[in-house]
C-alpha cells in the first residue's frame, strides 16, 4: 500500500497523506484530490457494471434488430435463445441498416435481424423468413388505379423498386411511414389503404 501511495504522490507531484506515528491524515493536496479520486472510483465501478455480466449468467449475446422486424422475428429469436441457452444474458438494440452494419463490423452486435441482407464485411447472412405484403384497406372496394387515402410504407430498397414498377404513375401518397406498425395504427384511426406484411 505504501509503495502505491508513494507512486501516486510521485505521479501527481504532491504528497497526499501526512504520515505520523499516530496514523495518517490527508494533506491539502490530498483533500483537493479526494473528490476526483472518488469520482474515478465511481466511474470505474459503473464501467465494470456496463461491460460485466449480470449475476448468474455465463455469457452475453447482443442482437441488433431493425424496429420493423422486432415483432415476430426479433421476439421469436430472443425466445429461442432464452429457451436453448438460459445461461446467456441477452441485449437487443434497435437500429437501421447503417447502424446495424457498423455494430456487426465492430463486434458490438453478435447477430442482427434485418429486412434485407447485411452488407458488413465478414458477416454471413441467411434468410429467416419471407414476408408477404398485402394491400389492405379500411373500406371494401374493387381494384382501382389509385386510392386518395393511400398510405406509403417505406419497407426498404427492394420494396421501393417493386412499388415504382407496380405503380408507375405520378400519384403520390399523402403520408409516408417508415414503420408498418405506425402505418397500421394510422390506418385504423384515420382510414385508407396500405401495403402491410
Amino acid at each position: 500500500m505504501t509503495a502505491r501511495l508513494d507512486a501516486l504522490d510521485e505521479a501527481l507531484g504532491q504528497k497526499l497523506l501526512m504520515r505520523s506515528r499516530k496514523g495518517a491524515q490527508l494533506s491539502k493536496a490530498g483533500f483537493a484530490f479526494q473528490r476526483h479520486a472518488e469520482l474515478i472510483v465511481r466511474t470505474w465501478e459503473q464501467g465494470q457494471k456496463a461491460v460485466g455480466l449480470p449475476k448468474g449468467f455465463s455469457g452475453m449475446v447482443s442482437l441488433a434488430c431493425q424496429p420493423e422486424v422486432w415483432e415476430g422475428a426479433g421476439q421469436a429469436w430472443v425466445a429461442s435463445v432464452q429457451s436453448a441457452r438460459s445461461e446467456l444474458a441477452i441485449e437487443v438494440w434497435p437500429g437501421e441498416m447503417g447502424e446495424v452494419n457498423r455494430w456487426l463490423s465492430s463486434g458490438l452486435a453478435d447477430a442482427a435481424i434485418t429486412l434485407t441482407p447485411v452488407g458488413a464485411g465478414g458477416v454471413a447472412s441467411r434468410e429467416l423468413m419471407r414476408d408477404r405484403l398485402v394491400q389492405v384497406a379500411t373500406v371494401a372496394r374493387d381494384a382501382q388505379a389509385w386510392d386518395e387515402g393511400y398510405i406509403y410504407v417505406d419497407l426498404g430498397t427492394d420494396f421501393r423498386r417493386w412499388h415504382s414498377i407496380a405503380w408507375p404513375g405520378d400519384d403520390t401518397a399523402h403520408i409516408t411511414f417508415g414503420s408498418s406498425a405506425w402505418a397500421l395504427d394510422h390506418l385504423l384511426r384515420k382510414g385508407g389503404s396500405a401495403y402491410l406484411p
